[in-house]
């Protein structure tokens, strides 16, 4: 499959050493442009002490990212609530970090049982927003909001001091939600989120909608699905950063409160 560029001997037959293969060079890698990143791939094969290897060195190459997609649904669909979804996007994830291989003659197994990544030094925002964008009216049946992500391993952090301020790893949805009522035999639509200061006729704006992200990990070769259920007591929290910089909650709500009580 591949060949050193120099050559390397045996050493003794009691001599202990390891052989590593990859994919990628070493170093720092970056996740922040997506339409990059395919997969970074490990081998790690320790010999043991006084084996011959005859018939060659076993490498099983192992993932060593993480697969992110999120998908919602509308559970009060039935129940006279509208939820449109224009965008979707993951914040201040970690996006850039360093791959560390085994040190040689190490005795990391073929498993990769460890993440051989560092925290990342470098966070990105992992969004599908389009302004043009036609937008997905939720049912009760779950759809993906945000295709696959190919992620640094990591554990999430955001405590509710950055989930207000827009810091922190979180998740948020560019979302238009709407009730439907009959009152003396008509139905009437309004707008629930974001506001519309009193604007009955206003059905059509957008304002995001945040889900804290904080506490969550990522593993090396594993893909993780986040659902969100949006329900009639329940849209996630005022978005700090919203596109049009406007604050979208009434009733005194400030971002990272919840848009609904």
């Amino acid at each position: 499959l591949f060949r050193s560029k120099v050559s390397i001997w045996w050493k003794n037959k009691n001599a202990k050493s390891s052989f590593t293969a990859y994919n990628q060079a070493e170093g720092s890698f970056s996740t922040a442009n997506q339409d990059l990143v395919k997969d970074v791939m490990v081998a790690a094969a320790p010999l043991k002490s006084g084996g011959d290897y005859k018939n060659g060195v076993p490498l099983t190459f192992r993932h060593t990212l993480s697969q992110v997609v999120v998908k919602a649904y509308n559970a009060a669909a039935d129940n006279g609530i509208t939820i449109k979804v224009k965008a979707a996007r993951l914040r201040n994830i970690g996006s850039t970090s360093t791959l560390s291989l085994p040190a040689a003659g190490s005795d990391t197994s073929d498993e990769l049982g460890y993440n051989p990544w560092a925290v990342p030094s470098v966070t990105s925002d992992f969004s599908n927003y389009d302004a043009t964008a036609e937008a997905t009216t939720l049912s009760t049946a779950t759809v993906a909001v945000l295709n696959t992500q190919v992620m640094i391993p990591q554990t999430l952090a955001c405590n509710s001091d950055q989930f207000a301020s827009g810091e922190g790893a979180y998740l948020s949805l560019l979302i238009n939600v709407q009730e439907t009522t009959t009152v003396d035999g008509e139905e009437q639509t309004s707008q629930i989120y974001p506001d519309t200061d009193g604007n009955a006729t206003v059905t059509t704006t957008y304002a995001w909608a945040a889900v804290n992200l904080d506490g969550y990990e990522w593993e090396p070769g594993k893909k993780y699905t986040i659902t969100l259920k949006f329900a009639k007591d329940g849209y996630g929290s005022v978005d700090a950063e919203q596109t049009d910089g406007k604050t979208p909650a009434k009733d005194g709500k400030n971002s990272g409160d919840p848009i609904v009580d």
